[in-house]
């Protein structure tokens, strides 16, 4: 069970943290229903609003670009965009269910939202009107510095602006997260390793294996350190998470620290900063805490 933190003023219980498409921002949700957004720059967060996404997936997403939070659900309630100042709702697409997950464009214009079963529908994150449809995909991950996307099929591809570029080998039965560094895609294989693999050719740079039964749930990249990092977890005991910061050049670990709980979290802040649903915001540099929310 995730360690929950109450949030100051409200009845919400913070049980996982999104970060928005720029990184500037961040989701704080209660495990269903209910949203906060908190302002890293000025440390202000806003009055819960409610939406209708369901736990149980990555089912939220926040464009800076356009102010607007897009909540997806399993069942009944499809799709839906709501004005993260006000909470007014301004689209629904009900049509649209058994989503399981959510990403943004890099320009925060496009919601790339993956369902348990049928194409991926592709919406204009300002209307809810369909953009496109993508077969097979469950989930795609834009890079917000170059024009390409992993897309994770059956059999997941690297696409760029004019179509598939290369396939990208699965370790395990799921990738768990991607991210990008310029020149770079890395990848966490579930129940694997951290593979970095580079974009001109897909061919692997270096690999990470986490110790022994963790594997890594979440990652990030930190831009001015030049370091990739991740959240890793120990699926087969359970207990705390484990922060990690890997050289994007070589894969070496250089840092590692315990988090003392099981925690939601989100790299934000061009990954200096590491915002987890108990409370705390790290630096991702040194590890150690520089505020609350």
């Amino acid at each position: 069970m995730r360690t929950r933190h109450a949030l100051r003023g409200t009845d919400l219980l913070i049980d996982d943290v999104v970060a928005s498409s720029t990184g500037r921002r961040v989701l704080l949700a209660g495990w269903e229903h209910d949203v906060a957004v908190h302002h890293l720059a000025s440390g202000r967060t806003s009055r819960p609003i409610t939406t209708t996404f369901d736990a149980g997936g990555r089912r939220l997403a926040l464009s800076d670009q356009l102010d607007l939070i897009v909540a997806g659900a399993y069942h009944r309630h499809g799709v839906a965009a709501y004005c993260a100042r006000t909470g007014a709702e301004r689209w629904r697409r009900r049509d649209l269910k058994q989503i399981q997950h959510i990403t943004l464009s890099r320009d925060g214009r496009l919601a790339y939202c993956g369902a348990e079963r049928g194409p991926m529908a592709i919406l204009h994150v300002r209307t809810g009107k369909t953009w496109g449809l993508l077969r097979g995909a469950r989930a795609l991950y834009e890079s917000r510095v170059e024009p390409v996307a992993v897309v994770d099929t059956a059999r997941p591809y690297l696409m760029g602006a004019r179509g598939r570029l290369g396939w990208i080998p699965r370790l395990g039965f799921a990738f768990l997260d991607v991210t990008f560094a310029p020149g770079q895609v890395c990848v966490s294989d579930a129940g694997g390793p951290v593979r970095c693999l580079r974009l001109k050719d897909l061919d692997e740079a270096w690999r990470y294996q986490p110790p022994r039964g963790w594997h890594a749930v979440r990652l990030g990249y930190d831009r001015a350190a030049r370091c990739f990092v991740g959240i890793e977890w120990n699926y087969k005991r359970g207990g705390p998470h484990a922060f990690t910061r890997l050289s994007a050049a070589t894969g070496e670990v250089v840092g590692r620290w315990s988090l003392r709980n099981r925690a939601g979290a989100a790299f934000a802040g061009a990954g200096r900063r590491l915002v987890l649903s108990d409370g705390r915001i790290l630096d991702t540099t040194t590890g150690k805490q520089t505020g609350r929310y």
